[in-house]
């Protein structure tokens, strides 16, 4: 399965219900740029429930509800929601600038209709007419490609439109991460429940009392070898730490050409985002180099299978049947982060069963994460504390509108050790200002 369904399929999962609602006009999300430089912000339609009801598989545009289209995927037809345009048309090119936005605007359609759109907005970087650095869609500067997912690593706005119901909406960085982003509503956060129109990404903390969901700080710490977890470009000198790196702008890290080719090792290069285990091993089942092991065994599968709770381990430890010796993906997080997630087991659901091999194998290596953005996804069945839902139905109809903020507090995603550092100049500029003040004695003073 490409990387698209294989993030997507889950989330945009459609209920086959028919609704009677009145009929609206649009909805509209409006993309901010706060980052210190240029983006391309990239929209791409999910994968859409064919008009039988029978799965996403098409012959044609008529196989296809209203707003989508049969797109050729390489493993047959499927139906995929339009990717809309920004507003307004100057942008068509989706260049952003600093401190800029844009808006796109989703059509509801007329009739009995429930899920009427779905699809993912992420941060295009450094594209030109070859493509983009990262969260590439195969448009190069212009538009997603229909039924082509972005690139990884990188971090995605998730979005599930209903008509008449509550909308679904999550941030993801599963597949890696490349661009900070935050979701807001134009609707209130439920002061009892941070996911009922709550803000992923953003950096304030929502919710009261034992509901808290923390806000993110976007300063990423992986665990040791922490180069390993940073993906740079290719081409550099060989190394082991940042000190071996000598060109301007570069750090140690892992390039996608080592994880294809399953060559130890790492090389100085542009830090362009963070690798995930679940995305090393996507890339390569085979790649056996540390910290990510993916083709290792562990029970009737290997790390791999682990990190996406696929072959072997495809039910989720949530689940009321779940058994431990097969089961994937589960993490009380209010135990392993604790005052990070809602505590109330009606708010976040505790884990009905725990799979040891993935508690050792791939839980260690999914903390960092979590810890830097409490409000993302970071391991497929993360739903529980990570999807967020609103609903504003007026006349049966819902009218949430949505913001994607890049760079919410204003800073692009950094190395782990540039982080570190800059929090040490910062804690001792604070101590500096926050010290009392005494004044110098002079040499000429008489004793």
């Amino acid at each position: 399965m490409g990387i698209f369904l294989r993030i997507y399929v889950g989330f945009f999962m459609i209920l086959l219900v028919s609704w009677s609602y009145a009929d609206a006009a649009s909805r509209t999300i409006t993309v901010t740029n706060n980052c210190p430089i240029a983006l391309w912000p990239g929209v791409h339609g999910g994968s859409a429930i064919n008009n039988s009801n029978a799965g996403t598989v098409c012959a044609s545009n008529n196989d296809c509800p209203s707003g989508a289209q049969c797109i050729s995927t390489g493993g047959g037809m499927q139906c995929f929601w339009d990717s809309p345009m920004p507003n307004p048309p100057q942008s068509s090119q989706y260049k952003l600038e600093p401190n800029n936005s844009f808006t796109f605007t989703i059509n509801v359609p007329d009739g009995d209709v429930d899920i009427f759109w779905s699809g993912g907005i992420a941060g295009r970087t450094d594209c030109n007419g070859g493509g983009c650095a990262t969260a590439d869609c195969g448009s190069n500067e212009g538009a997603c490609k229909p039924g082509v997912g972005f690139s990884t690593p990188s971090n995605v706005a998730e979005f599930t439109f209903s008509k008449g119901r509550a909308d679904y909406y999550d941030l993801t960085i599963i597949n890696g991460i490349n661009v900070p982003l935050s979701i807001t509503t134009d609707q209130p956060t439920a002061t009892n429940n941070p996911y009922l129109c709550g803000t992923p990404g953003n950096s304030e903390n929502h919710g009261t009392g034992s509901n808290v969901l923390a806000g993110c700080s976007w300063d990423f710490v992986p665990p040791a070898p922490s180069s390993a977890y940073r993906r740079v470009t290719t081409g550099g000198a060989t190394c082991t730490t940042d000190s071996d790196c000598s060109d301007a702008g570069t750090v140690c890290g892992l390039t996608d050409t080592s994880i294809s080719g399953n060559t130890p090792g790492l090389s100085c290069g542009k830090f362009l985002g963070y690798w995930t285990g679940d995305e090393v091993c996507a890339r390569n089942q085979s790649y056996s180099q540390p910290p990510y092991n993916c083709a290792t065994a562990a029970g009737t599968g290997t790390v791999g299978n682990l990190y996406a709770c696929s072959g072997p381990y495809s039910a989720s430890c949530y689940s009321n049947d779940a058994q431990p010796s097969s089961c994937c993906g589960c993490v009380n997080w209010q135990d392993a982060i604790p005052g990070m997630v809602p505590t109330d087991p009606t708010v976040v659901m505790q884990c009905v069963a725990q799979n040891p091999d993935w508690v050792s194998k791939v839980q260690p290596n999914l903390v960092w994460l979590k810890n830097a953005c409490p409000s993302a996804y970071v391991f497929p069945y993360d739903d529980k504390s990570s999807t967020f839902s609103c609903a504003n139905v007026q006349d049966g109809v819902n009218q949430v509108n949505y913001t994607v903020t890049f760079c919410p507090s204003g800073k692009m995603l950094m190395p782990n050790s540039q982080t570190t550092e800059i929090k040490k100049i910062e804690k001792k500029v604070l101590n500096d200002i926050e010290a009392p003040f005494t004044a110098p004695q002079s040499k000429d003073k008489p004793q």
